[in-house]
């Protein structure tokens, strides 16, 4: 910790008017602290508690030598509020701020920026502990400080938050245990309370980091929640605690888009118990299509016959008007048009009719960048092929081996759509 000591207080001039401050009078008031020190018992100079030799002291006074250095002690001497702040803490500089002009000079600010960041970290890391409202007030003010501190003003209680959050990944690793049968409202009331978001909201901007990390820390828990402990409704809600958390970028981003495939998962399982029409409609859909995949990978089927299905079924405008909550039933839609392509291309030979499901696919509004660019790589890939892949031959368990490998691959493929779809 930068302690802060004030020569014009060691010296008693806070009361004498600057401008008769010169080296005479600095050399005569140094004089006299000096013998007092060597006269007393201890050999000490008592400093509000604080117990200075004879050289702290002396290395205190020489600053003042330089005439803005003086001007600066002088002052803080002459301001209690910020005086008690950088001696011992004390929060009043804060409830009963006054804004005074030298605290914008920025010679000023690089004087007292040390000192003003050392006790800002300890008062932010007390008012943070106390935990009794005090913390608005003192994040209301800026610190006067310079951008190089702003670190050292907030370290104690960021090292603090960080290992909340690690105390959050932590919870986790708990959670996707499934060896342990666990508490899971237990766990999550663990978790708000580490989330502590409305203190977290009120920190300033240096602290959006950690709010972030926090943030992502716990959407994982959620993913967890949900996807080893099938607990949908915990899942959702703690995914609504975080939405109340002040993040941004690419967290914010990631958070939102999980919150709403928790949506549509819900509708989903609402449509399975018959709640929702048009879930239902469209998984009736998506298992046909499904059929459809199936068979084009046959050799006998017709291609004709598929084109008619699809022409008849597919309709790609409905399918775009669909509300936003019905966005994974868009994206399963897409995956199948492009695996239809690839089966037609591949056990047909028909690349016109491969690259026209693709196309069809890409047509679907409300689809995400990433979901685009795999069809529009799926499409390039037939594209660039003279001819489809060997699926006839002489070599039967070379063709069997190939075909396997086809759709260990395919379904790798379909499987990270899916994937991205629900994340």
């Amino acid at each position: 910790m930068t302690q802060f000591i004030n020569p014009v207080e060691i010296l008693n001039l806070a009361a004498t008017d600057l401008t008769t401050i010169d080296d005479t009078v600095i050399k005569r008031a140094k004089k006299a602290v000096l013998a007092e020190i060597d006269l007393s018992d201890d050999g000490f100079f008592d400093y509000h508690g604080q117990q200075l030799t004879r050289t702290d002291c002396e290395r205190a006074i020489d600053e003042l030598e330089q005439r803005d250095k003086l001007e600066f002690y002088h002052f803080i001497a002459n301001h209690a509020a910020l005086s008690k702040f950088l001696l011992k803490g004390d929060e009043s500089f804060f409830t009963a701020f006054r804004h005074e002009s030298i605290y914008k000079l920025p010679e000023f600010v690089r004087f007292i920026s040390p000192y003003f960041a050392s006790a800002y970290d300890s008062t932010l890391w007390k008012a943070w502990q106390r935990n009794d409202g005090s913390l608005g007030q003192l994040t209301a003010i800026d610190p006067v400080i310079t951008p190089d501190d702003t670190e050292a003003s907030c370290k104690t209680l960021w090292n603090a938050l960080v290992r909340q959050v690690e105390d959050v990944v932590a919870l986790t690793d708990e959670v996707k245990d499934t060896t342990k049968e666990i508490d899971i409202n237990a766990v999550v009331a663990h978790a708000t309370i580490l989330m502590d978001k409305e203190r977290l909201n009120t920190l300033p901007s240096y602290f959006q980091e950690v709010r972030n990390r926090m943030a992502v820390a716990l959407r994982n828990l959620s993913v967890e929640i949900n996807n080893t402990r099938a607990n949908l409704a915990v899942a959702k809600q703690l995914h609504q605690d975080i939405l109340l958390l002040k993040i941004d970028g690419v967290a914010k981003e990631t958070i939102v888009k999980d919150y709403e495939v928790l949506l549509n998962i819900e509708q989903e399982m609402k449509a399975e118990k018959g709640e929702d029409p048009i879930v239902n409609q469209y998984l009736e859909l998506i298992r046909l299509l499904t059929q459809i995949v199936d068979a084009s990978a046959n050799p006998q089927t017709h291609v004709g016959g598929v084109k008619i299905w699809v022409d008849k079924h597919i309709d790609i405008a409905a399918i775009s008007a669909l509300d936003g909550k019905y966005k994974s039933i868009k994206y399963r839609l897409a995956i199948k048009l492009s695996a239809l392509g690839g089966n037609i291309w591949k056990h047909h030979g028909n690349k016109e009719a491969a690259i026209s499901y693709i196309e069809m696919a890409e047509r679907i509004q409300g689809l995400e960048a990433e979901t685009l660019e795999l069809l529009s790589n799926a499409k390039f890939q037939i594209f660039s092929q003279d001819r489809p892949p060997v699926v006839g031959g002489h070599n039967a368990d070379n063709t069997a081996k190939s075909s396997e490998i086809g759709y260990i691959v395919l379904g790798i493929i379909v499987f990270l759509i899916l994937i991205k779809a629900c994340s």
